[in-house]
């Protein structure tokens, strides 16, 4: 049988790496594969020494150098994916230009092979999605990297999150409307670098982006504290001593594989227990998981020398700031509000009491405006400085949180339950300074409770509406 991709075999009873086929027995063979495959051996061979390599493994161990000690346990961490329920999750160094990223993930790809090849485990930035499938079905078990995601499209990176973690792509159908095109698959972890945040480009996508958060583990990387010169000598060894540490990796999970397992699942389950971890967070504890385990196995093949404990408590913190990062990527519906109200200050009109419609306030309407937008535009925001009611031009608004990539449903559930919305539809004169001026619909906020500030109404007011109130 000719092989078509690197990794575990379906029943994970082998794995192939390059031209080796390692088997749960304990032995290996030379191995037939593809013409799909053939091209990318030369990207997974072998070349050099393992102790050259371990020299250059062993910068990160040094104090300080964390995120790239942890995410080059990423390179071990790929090929247990396979033991768990997922197909995928991706890990993104954060951090600006020339601090070691890619240097990082260099060395990652030297774990299996030519770092510098283009049939590498590097996957070129402009690869078109079907690329991106192919790749991850050929790599299937084996580590991915992905460097300078910094101009991804938002809905580009969403669908790489999704169809990363659902571990299969490519499926089409024919022209009978029938038959199914062949999937293809995986079951590996991604290592992707940015200068700005991965978050903060999905919370673009749409506001609550919480379903691809919870796919993408990112955290920020320190500058290494060395000059370019010196990082270029200590990672130099690696364009010619690659692949070894991979080798007798596979070599070890293969044999060992019942034992693997049960180490991933009591690492997996004190880990959760450890830091808490929500069953929607499950892709985190995957990835960090196996990570950890990849580590200690590595560690004790003697391929890296890392203190696994501190790496252990290092993660425990990242994993509580990556939740707060998350927390602050999501456009909350009153932020949107705020948000809003901020962009439109120059169409906001204020007036001193809530006197509209009064005979008293026809005839002496300017006496109770106190901000009038300029050359007389049309306002947006119509604000009470009494009680500090606003009223907001509705389809305004609801284009608002189109932009903010909210759902209006969503938006007036959460609004509402807190008394920040009062009313979803009224009929409001919004310029009541111009005389005859027909009133239109509009949403009615307390920017008091908005504001978290003490509330300054007597009483709810009642407000005119054309029939029940109807939903933003």
């Amino acid at each position: 049988m000719k092989h078509e991709t690197f990794g575990w075999s379906a029943d994970a009873d082998s794995f192939l790496l390059s031209d080796t086929l390692y088997r749960n027995d304990g032995n290996h063979s030379g191995a037939d594969v593809s013409r799909v495959l053939a091209p990318y051996m030369a990207g997974t061979g072998r070349s050099g020494s393992l102790d050259a390599w371990k020299g250059v493994a062993s910068v990160y161990a040094r104090p300080g150098m964390e995120p790239y000690a942890f995410a080059l346990l990423a390179a071990f961490g790929a090929p247990l994916m396979k033991f768990t329920t997922h197909g995928g999750a991706m890990l993104s160094l954060r951090g600006k230009a020339g601090i070691g990223k890619t240097t990082c993930q260099r060395l990652i790809c030297s774990v299996y092979g030519n770092p510098y090849s283009p049939q590498a485990l590097f996957m070129p930035r402009d690869a078109a999605p079907k690329a991106r499938v192919q790749r991850l079905n050929i790599m299937h078990s084996l580590p991915v990297c992905l460097d300078e995601l910094t101009n991804i499209k938002p809905p580009a990176l969403s669908d790489l999150c999704y169809t990363l973690s659902q571990g299969i792509g490519g499926v089409s159908v024919g022209r009978d409307g029938i038959t199914e095109t062949e999937a293809r698959s995986w079951n590996t972890l991604l290592v992707a670098s940015s200068n700005v945040s991965l978050y903060e480009i999905l919370a673009r996508q749409r506001g609550d982006a919480t379903a691809e958060f919870m796919r993408l583990f990112e955290y920020q990387a320190t500058p290494l504290a060395l000059d370019k010169p010196a990082i270029d000598a200590m990672f130099e060894p690696l364009a010619e001593n690659y692949g070894w540490a991979g080798h007798a990796y596979i070599d070890y999970i293969t044999r060992n594989n019942a034992a693997v397992k049960s180490l991933l699942r009591n690492t997996t389950r004190n880990f959760d227990i450890d830091n808490g971890v929500m069953p929607r967070e499950r892709f985190w504890s995957a990835l960090i998981s196996c990570c950890l385990v990849g580590g200690d196995i590595a560690q004790g093949l003697g391929l890296i020398d890392y203190d696994m404990c501190a790496l252990y408590d290092w993660v425990c913190k990242r994993l509580v700031a990556t939740r707060n990062d998350v927390r602050q990527a999501v456009v909350t519906p009153e932020e949107a509000v705020l948000w809003f109200l901020e962009a439109n200050e120059a169409q906001t009109a204020i007036m001193t009491s809530d006197r509209c419609g009064t005979s008293a306030w026809r005839e002496t309407r300017n006496i109770f405006m106190k901000q009038i937008p300029a050359d007389n535009v049309h306002p947006t925001v119509l604000k009470c400085e009494a009680d500090g009611i606003l009223r907001v031009q509705r389809r305004a608004f609801l284009a608002w949180c189109d932009e903010c990539k909210l759902s209006p449903a969503q938006v007036r559930a959460t609004l509402y339950e807190k008394g920040i919305l009062l009313a979803p539809c009224v009929f409001e004169n919004m310029a009541p300074w111009v005389w005859k001026n027909k009133s239109e619909e509009c949403m009615v906020f307390d920017e008091n409770v908005l504001r978290g500030e003490p509330t300054k109404l007597v009483k709810v007011p009642v407000f005119k509406t054309r029939g029940s109130p109807r939903g933003v």
